[in-house]
């Protein structure tokens, strides 16, 4: 006859989705998706349109601009624009910005 083991921890669906999203970086993409959302509120529009790419790896972010002048004013708006995707996802998790 077989014994039944009793599970010594306990660990909740939230938990597990947690470990699940940082081992296999699925929470920078659904960060991505967010900033992608609410970048044109961020920048404008008119900037916005300028815009080729958003990638988020970790804690960073790559934002690639088709017109010099666009990418030159947002190097020189860094700390500005992490602020205020920090702000517009609700949570502090961006630190770095590369502008390409």
């Amino acid at each position: 006859m077989l014994k039944k083991s009793k599970l010594k921890h306990h660990n909740t669906i939230n938990d597990v989705m947690g470990k699940i999203n940082s081992r296999y970086l699925f929470a920078s993409k659904f960060t991505e998706i967010d900033l992608e959302k609410i970048w044109p509120e961020i920048v404008g529009p008119n900037v916005a349109n300028c815009t080729t790419g958003i990638k988020v790896l970790k804690s960073t972010i790559y934002v690639r601009f088709d017109n010099a002048a666009v990418k030159n004013e947002m190097f020189n708006r860094r700390e500005q624009l992490i602020k205020a995707i920090n702000v517009g996802l609700g949570r502090n998790h961006i630190e770095k910005i590369f502008i390409q």
